[in-house]
């Protein structure tokens, strides 16, 4: 069993926050993990009275179909009691807080993790800001940049240019990238089966293998 709070963050929307927190969680979960994502995310989707983590969810999993995690939508004191106190009763918990409430949240945090999109054309510093890396490096969270692909891209030259640019900055990029993937594209349609969204774990699978072996070995040292 491990006890881990993984905070996902990005400056900006249609980064890949909430897929991430999804499928880091579904991951998880797969692996035989208790997981749960809090939903600390205010901004909102097509339905106005749910953020969006949980909106996703609810467009695949409802009363009939018994979801393979927990999304508990919090509000932003909710979100920071519970890292406070290391959520005793999560075995692993994922954090899709708000865009100006993510920086307080990463000294309670194991790990920050920021997707980037291989096909986003904003600046690598415009997505990992300043305050991301000199906040992490004060409190000592590792911070992660995961490169991700939702569509039919190359995500080879982005990688590249992402280790490039952070060289000499306190940031990990990830080795394991998010591919394209037909199932994984369909799970994020408007009319979804769960069998394509459970895609989304398989994705993320070797990215949580990777990631949770980084956070062990940061611990341990």
């Amino acid at each position: 069993m491990i006890l881990l709070i993984i905070t996902v963050a990005g400056t900006a929307g249609g980064t890949g926050r909430t897929t991430t927190a999804l499928g880091l969680a579904l991951a998880a979960g797969a692996a035989g993990h208790e997981a749960v994502v809090i939903d600390g995310d205010e901004q909102l989707g097509h339905f106005a009275d749910q953020a969006t983590t949980t909106m996703l969810a609810q467009a695949v999993f409802d009363e009939r179909t018994a979801p393979p995690l927990r999304v508990l939508p919090m509000t932003v004191e909710d979100t920071e009691r519970w890292v406070t106190d290391r959520a005793p009763s999560e075995r692993v918990s994922i954090i899709d807080p708000t865009v100006t409430h993510q920086t307080p949240l990463f000294q309670h945090s194991d790990a920050v993790v920021v997707p980037m999109a291989s096909d986003d054309f904003r600046t690598v510093r415009d997505l990992l800001p300043l305050r991301f890396r000199m906040v992490t490096e004060e409190v000592g969270t590792p911070l992660y940049v995961l490169v991700h692909s939702v569509n039919r891209h190359d995500q080879t030259r982005l990688g590249r240019d992402v280790q490039a640019v952070l060289e000499d900055e306190p940031v990990t990029v990830l080795d394991t990238q998010v591919p394209y993937s037909a199932r994984f594209f369909r799970a994020m349609g408007s009319h979804v089966q769960v069998e394509d969204w459970l895609a989304l774990g398989e994705a993320f699978a070797p990215v949580w293998t990777e990631l949770s072996r980084r956070i062990a070995t940061s611990t341990a040292g």
